[in-house]
């Protein structure tokens, strides 16, 4: 969480056990600063799944390494209003675009997974 956020939502956390921590002033987690407190308790690997702004924000500072993308036969469509993988500013060109290299494909009942790790 950052600084601005709710100290008694904080301390109800804490007296459940949660640990909690505050990476950032702003009104976003600075998100390079959490993943260092995160390896200083020896957490080498999170799963991240906030929706497409946190996504968005990730990618966009290259703060992932290996991405799992689930796939449902499902078309909603809803314009900017609709739910998106990843939100963010993006590319100009296509030649510019982060790619995924050693790619993997499975699939799980109807849904489909591509496993592959970014290449900014």
């Amino acid at each position: 969480t950052t600084s601005g956020s709710s100290a008694t939502r904080h301390a109800e956390l804490e007296a459940l056990g949660v640990e909690v921590l505050t990476c950032g002033d702003g009104s976003h987690v600075d998100l390079p600063l959490a993943l260092r407190e995160l390896g200083k308790r020896d957490i080498a690997s999170i799963l991240l799944e906030g929706g497409g702004g946190l996504a968005g924000a990730m990618l966009e500072q290259r703060l992932i390494d290996k991405m799992a993308l689930f796939y449902a036969p499902k078309i909603i469509g809803g314009g900017s209003s609709a739910p998106s993988n990843f939100n963010f500013a993006g590319f100009e060109a296509m030649a510019d675009a982060i790619t995924l290299d050693r790619l993997q494909v499975e699939r799980f009942g109807n849904d489909i997974c591509l496993i592959g790790y970014p290449v900014y």
